[in-house]
């Protein structure tokens, strides 16, 4: 990009008037400090999506100087190609630890930042009325055991959910006030049904399962 432009991606699209619309920029593995401030004047949201950069082997989004910045971070899984698990709490927990490690930190990313990119974060950057409990927001809610083994003892929970919590630990789920989910039990779908599908599926394309 910068040989044949003379500017960073981030230069280029927002020179090209796309920022003008609310946007929610993936990745930004390469950004450096000009873009992250280019990013904060102009209210755009990054998700980072570590498990996918790992995988993929290309970088991490420098997470720490977008925050300074005032950049809206928020978390995500990237597609099922370069992310397995989709899994958002082991997500979590290697947004806080990866760059801990990289610049030899432990209090680069806290729990509590991990938890908000993930919440109010992904939330704040789709423009969504959740992410927090609050009067007048949808209720999204995930309940937990906290009877489970990685709860027990139950010290910090917000440290937790970010460093203890693997998604096993999920009893009961609510959407927009709506209980999906009870005592680990799927309402609205068939899970049998589900697996024959896929299965099916599977078997037309001729796709290793294992």
């Amino acid at each position: 990009m910068w040989a044949k432009y003379h500017q960073t991606p981030v230069e280029y699209v927002c020179d090209a008037g796309i920022f003008d619309a609310p946007t929610v920029a993936a990745h930004c593995t390469r950004a450096g400090a000009s873009d992250c401030a280019i990013l904060a004047d102009c209210g755009v949201s990054v998700a980072t999506n570590p498990a996918s950069n790992m995988k993929l082997g290309n970088g991490f989004a420098p997470v720490p100087e977008l925050m300074e910045a005032g950049v809206n971070v928020c978390l995500g899984t990237d597609g099922a190609t370069s992310n397995n698990a989709q899994n958002m709490f082991r997500e979590m927990g290697l947004l806080a630890l990866v760059h801990k490690g990289v610049r030899e930190s432990s209090q680069c990313i806290s729990a509590d930042d991990a938890l908000r990119m993930a919440t109010r974060g992904g939330a704040q950057a789709l423009g969504l009325p959740c992410g927090s409990i609050e009067v007048g927001k949808k209720a999204d809610l995930a309940l937990l055991d906290l009877d489970a083994p990685a709860l027990t003892p139950l010290g910090n929970p917000v440290s937790a959910l970010v460093y203890a919590v693997n998604g096993s630990e999920v009893d009961t789920v609510i959407i927009d006030g709506k209980v999906v989910l009870r005592h680990r039990e799927l309402l609205t779908i068939d899970e049998e049904r589900v697996r024959f599908e896929i299965a099916r599926i599977c078997e037309r394309l001729g796709l290793n399962r294992v």
